[in-house]
């Protein structure tokens, strides 16, 4: 779990409520804490984050607008009368938020740091959603008989990149989507400019807190328009590169802020990305989906970060993938196609023995993220960004 209670800062904020606000003397463990074991400060975290959330729908028209659009339809736009939502928090052990507009009634799960157990999961291979003769009841069984006339939709919202959530989006009368939270971060960073400075502020101080309680997407909001054009931003260019290798949950014994310096037309800092960390331990999925993607033929695997030198004037940012065969390169540089050509170049690079290496580029924009422009070469290859 993060730690809250060795930081200093006591200014108003979501944080602070929490650390101050002696939240886990509040509630008792229920049932279900003591099955799954964690009845201690994990899930006072999950809970108050859940109150924190449904004050900002509540309070905020614009998030909640938001919320709804990404979370709860999930793509499909109904009209909806937003502010007749009925929000509640944790009616139920089997409901973190729960949502009513009109007949509908939504059920969402919010998970930080816990796993996603096979009670509150309907896409498990040996799921118990559904039962009702276990201990604690499957989420799916208590859901349809607490709401046996409306219309049902349980949502996960969750930041698990290794989780199998793939199968029925809709069984026994319940629609069924997981969300990222993620993606609703995306989401509110496409909606951000159009909001009022009231309501941006409320909001930046819930995903700001949500960070530092465990919810990594929201740990890199620092970086969310921070650029670096100059080797003196080299602090910032640092910033930028671990969220970058953060977001794309790279393993930190297996990657290694690496720079170059000539003089000011001519240097590097990046990312020097292993195939092994030392000692040989396991990989985080992500980092083990990227080595099937490139499969190196050393313990070299790749590097992102900023160039400038006078082959590519042009062009500072840059992801070189190390790869082994020229079949990999090959399917690399298929999966990479994707990306925008007016934002992305993908060339294969000559290493003096036929190529086998895919090298991209692109311009230093000044209204683009940086971090993002990195992380959007993964996610083509299959990486799943936290």
């Amino acid at each position: 779990m993060p730690d809250c209670e060795n930081r200093t800062d006591m200014s108003p904020s979501f944080l602070t409520l929490f650390k101050r606000g002696k939240y886990h003397r509040l509630i008792a463990p229920s049932e279900e804490d003591a099955a799954r074991g964690d009845a201690g400060e994990r899930s006072e975290v999950e809970r108050f984050s859940v109150a924190a959330l449904a004050f900002c729908l509540n309070h905020a028209p614009a998030f909640r607008e938001c919320f709804f659009d990404c979370v709860l339809s999930n793509g499909v736009n109904p009209t909806v009368d937003y502010p007749a939502m009925i929000i509640q928090v944790e009616p139920s052990n089997w409901a973190d938020l729960l949502i009513q507009i009109s007949n509908e009634v939504y059920v969402i799960e919010c998970k930080i740091d816990a796993a996603i157990v096979r009670h509150q999961n309907p896409w498990a291979a040996d799921s118990n959603f559904w039962r009702s003769n276990v201990k604690p009841n499957g989420y799916g069984a208590e859901f349809k008989t607490g709401f046996p006339k409306q219309k049902k939709h349980f949502r996960l919202l969750h930041q698990d990149t290794s989780a199998k959530l793939d199968g029925d989006r809709e069984k026994n009368g319940i629609t069924l989507i997981p969300v990222n939270w993620t993606d609703l971060n995306k989401a509110w960073i496409k909606r951000d400019p159009t909001v009022d400075s009231a309501q941006k502020e409320l909001i930046a101080d819930l995903f700001d807190s949500l960070g530092e309680l465990g919810i990594r997407t929201f740990g890199h909001r620092v970086t969310n328009n921070m650029k670096a054009d100059s080797p003196e931003h080299a602090a910032q260019c640092g910033k930028i590169l671990t969220d970058a290798a953060g977001k794309i949950d790279l393993d930190s014994e297996a990657r290694f802020l690496v720079a170059k310096f000539e003089d000011p037309a001519s240097w590097e800092f990046g990312v020097d990305v292993r195939a092994k960390k030392k000692g040989n331990g396991s990989l985080p999925p992500n980092h083990e989906r990227l080595i099937k993607s490139v499969e190196p033929s050393t313990e070299y695997l790749g590097w992102f970060g900023y160039e400038f030198n006078k082959e590519h004037p042009d062009h500072s940012l840059s992801v070189y993938l190390y790869c082994g065969t020229a079949q990999a390169a090959d399917r690399v540089m298929n999966k990479l196609s994707a990306l925008p050509a007016d934002r992305y170049s993908v060339t294969p690079m000559d290493d003096g023995e036929g190529w086998k290496n895919v090298v991209v580029r692109g311009a230093n924009p000044s209204s683009e993220c940086h971090r993002d422009w990195f992380v959007e070469v993964f996610e083509k290859l299959g990486i799943k960004s936290v």
